[in-house]
């Protein structure tokens, strides 16, 4: 067998006919320019690549030859190309068809690679919308560990496939490479940066505190409210760690926009909520909390956004111990759906307590990127239900069957059951806060969704 070249890691994608593998393949190779050099397989069945994506380098394989027509070409598969493959392959990336389903072909092929020492990424290929990723994840019955939707034609999904071979690839001194270019570079320090939005209404000391966080005056500060207009991003780096403030303009009631900028002002502001991964809610702590803080909460929300609430001008207030506990009781009773998110108080004038400010978007972040392997999950989900059993449903009892994660950015799972009308919202919050609890989820929304799936059916 000819070995890849310079002895690079070797990825193969397998699959049956027809589930997208040369469209996958041809999405990362143009996705990307760094292609180093064409070098055809030892049969002509199989098509070798060595390209560098980010910061991986390694040799991507097309086995257009081990597709399995049905189920009768599989002894014929695992006696010939198959096993080759596998020994060869550091990772496989199996493609099934999201519109399809589970076919028997897939589920033979699952089984032999069930059996692949190495790490196996299911792609669940064709998912062009979110409203396909539920249909997707009932592949997770096959077994395997991870499984992602992806459209290959849409490069949908390709981050989070990018972000799995890093890890699967990862213990390889040739697959990683720190300085794989000036553009894998750039890549991977804004892949690694953290974008943080600073939120609250006008006045509330936002452009103060990320000026004392840069230590200039790079922001205008000013008493007059809204001096701040448009959405302005600062990168600082903290500890070798780069991060990325968006300082937003100040959000005011909706009587009070008007038409032109304000109104384009607060356009900006949801669009720097939207490319940010966590949110700093700024509140003025020497006037508490105000309806239209609530509705920017709201806006959090809705964007399902990473939050931390932060008091401002703690200072000024000189709050204590008892403070601080009214203060949070305020919080549950006006932000109900906020519960999850870590509270400070800090002082972007004087600086009090920022030094605190970064451990916790640190936290938030890695809680809002945080994918759970599919094993660990559906131990955790077992432990839950044997602690609490979901009630009886029309004198039935609920099953639940399998769980799996959809996404993250934020945090997505999926619960397969016999009655999914027979689990009903405080189940999900028991659910919900066993999932917080036992994988540090702070400052993170989770959403948890309900499919049907009888036991019959899972293979």
């Amino acid at each position: 067998m000819r070995p890849s070249p310079a002895k690079l890691p070797v990825v193969a994608i397998v699959g049956r006919p027809n589930v997208g593998k040369s469209t996958l393949f041809n999405r990362l190779i143009g996705r990307r320019v760094a292609i180093v050099m064409d070098t055809p397989g030892v049969t002509r069945d199989r098509h070798y690549l060595e390209l560098r994506w980010g910061r991986l380098h390694f040799t991507l394989v097309d086995t257009g030859g081990v597709d399995v027509v049905d189920a009768d070409h599989m002894g014929r598969l695992v006696g010939d190309q198959a096993l080759r493959i596998l020994d060869e392959a550091a990772a496989v990336l199996f493609l099934t068809d999201a519109r399809d389903g589970v076919t028997p072909a897939d589920q033979e092929m699952a089984a032999l690679l069930r059996r692949y020492r190495g790490p196996v990424i299911h792609l669940v290929n064709k998912a062009d919308t979110e409203h396909l990723d539920h249909v997707a994840m009932e592949a997770c019955a096959l077994g395997l560990d991870t499984v992602i939707p992806i459209s290959a034609e849409h490069s949908r999904g390709l981050d989070d496939l990018y972000d799995h071979l890093l890890a699967a690839l990862g213990p390889s001194e040739t697959a990683i490479e720190p300085e794989a270019g000036e553009e894998a570079e750039v890549e991977a320090e804004v892949e690694a940066t953290i974008r943080v939005a600073v939120l609250g209404r006008p006045n509330v000391g936002k452009s103060t505190l990320i000026n004392r966080l840069l230590g200039e005056d790079r922001l205008i500060v000013s008493d007059v409210p809204g001096t701040t207009r448009d959405a302005i991003d600062s990168l600082l780096t903290y500890q070798g760690r780069p991060y990325l403030f968006i300082d937003t303009a100040g959000i005011r009631r909706r009587g009070k926009i008007g038409r032109g900028v304000e109104r384009a002002s607060v356009g900006r502001t949801m669009q720097g909520l939207d490319r940010a991964e966590v949110a700093v809610l700024l509140l003025d702590a020497t006037e508490g909390i105000t309806e239209q803080d609530t509705k920017i909460s709201g806006q959090i929300i809705q964007a399902r956004r990473g939050c931390i609430i932060a008091f401002n001008k703690w200072d000024l207030h000189k709050g204590d111990d008892d403070t601080r506990a009214r203060i949070k009781r305020e919080l549950d009773r006006l932000f109900p759906f906020l519960t999850f998110a870590p509270t400070m108080f800090l002082s972007g004038l004087s600086g009090f307590n920022l030094s605190k400010l970064f451990p916790r978007i640190d936290a938030v972040a890695a809680a809002f990127r945080r994918r759970i392997p599919t094993a660990e999950l559906n131990r955790t989900i077992e432990q839950l239900v044997a602690r609490q059993e979901p009630p009886l449903h029309k004198n039935r009892r609920v099953r639940i069957y399998y769980a799996t994660q959809a996404g993250v950015a934020p945090p997505r799972f999926v619960l397969f059951t016999n009655m999914p009308g027979g689990i009903q919202e405080p189940y999900l919050r028991y659910l919900e806060n066993g999932l917080r609890a036992a994988y540090d989820f702070v400052g993170t929304p989770l959403a948890i969704s309900v499919r049907h799936r009888s036991k019959e059916k899972r293979t």
